[in-house]
């Protein structure tokens, strides 16, 4: 639906006709005004594109200027202004008009590898714990049997998740393949370094975690500055809390027809993130 006001007056030889036409998007003014030509000429920047003008009450932005000269010295000067028709946000629970800036909320979830050692489960799948004790007689033997495993003479002793004891690993050589005093069990010294064994036999090098991102979009008039890409944040809003926020995303995109700026930015949230790398 659209309205139109229009507002005439003497044309000949001298006169201006003034109209305004809304839309439920937009409102578009025109000012016609007819008179001598040199003089409408000295009104050309009174009607600069890129500048204002009021028309019944409503300020539009100018668009397009034109003058046309006629016979007798006779001119009309055409301004045309449009502005976009901002309508009323309403809060769908108070029913109350919406006066503080409103932004779009998004939430979405998304899948993350991690590597094994990671993982923080109960025992005995609780690897990350054991990689946070390189010093403990769990970890070392572990991490032997990873080493044996890259030669193929050990190939029967660590497929039966048994690693070199430390003497064997240090004599000259190595451990002897066919000597039991040289190798002991992984799961006599951890069950839970046999558990992280057994799932790199089977090809299992990561796992996978839901992660939260978090988008907030604002709309504004004047384009600001980028900032806080790569650094912890708190996003605000309806953000999910119990998360370490990382900012990952900060974008400005114009709307050329009204020379609105969209403002779009994104968190990540993380269980935890390094202090060194990432500083609160």
């Amino acid at each position: 639906m659209s309205t139109a006001k229009t507002e005439r007056g003497n044309l000949h030889p001298r006169g201006i006709k003034t109209r305004l036409e809304t839309s439920e998007t937009e409102a578009t003014g025109t000012i016609e005004r007819i008179g001598k030509t040199t003089e409408l000429q000295s009104e050309l920047s009174t009607y600069a594109v890129g500048g204002s003008v009021t028309i019944f009450g409503k300020s539009l932005n100018i668009s397009r200027t034109v003058l046309e000269s006629g016979e007798a010295g006779v001119g009309k000067l055409t301004v045309t202004a449009t502005k976009e028709v901002e309508e009323t946000e309403m809060d769908p629970v108070t029913g109350q008009p919406v006066t503080t800036p409103v932004f779009t909320e998004e939430l979405e979830w998304q899948l993350q590898n991690k590597p094994l050692s990671e993982f923080a489960g109960t025992a005995p799948m609780d690897f990350a714990t054991l990689f946070s004790t390189p010093a403990s007689a769990a970890y070392q033997g572990l991490a032997r049997w990873l080493d044996a495993r890259d030669e193929s003479k050990y190939v029967a002793r660590t497929a039966a998740f048994q690693t070199p004891t430390v003497e064997a690993a240090n004599k000259e050589g190595g451990a002897d393949p066919s000597d039991d005093d040289d190798w002991v069990e992984l799961s006599d010294l951890s069950e839970t370094a046999q558990k992280y064994a057994e799932k790199i036999a089977k090809g299992i090098e990561e796992f996978m975690v839901q992660v939260p991102v978090y988008r907030k979009t604002s709309t504004t008039s004047d384009i600001g500055n980028s900032s806080g890409v790569g650094s912890r944040s708190s996003p605000g809003g309806h953000a999910p809390s119990g998360y370490v926020w990382l900012k990952t995303a900060d974008n400005y995109h114009r709307d050329t027809k009204h020379g609105r700026w969209t403002h779009s930015e994104e968190w990540t949230g993380f269980a935890s993130l390094d202090s060194d790398l990432y500083p609160a």
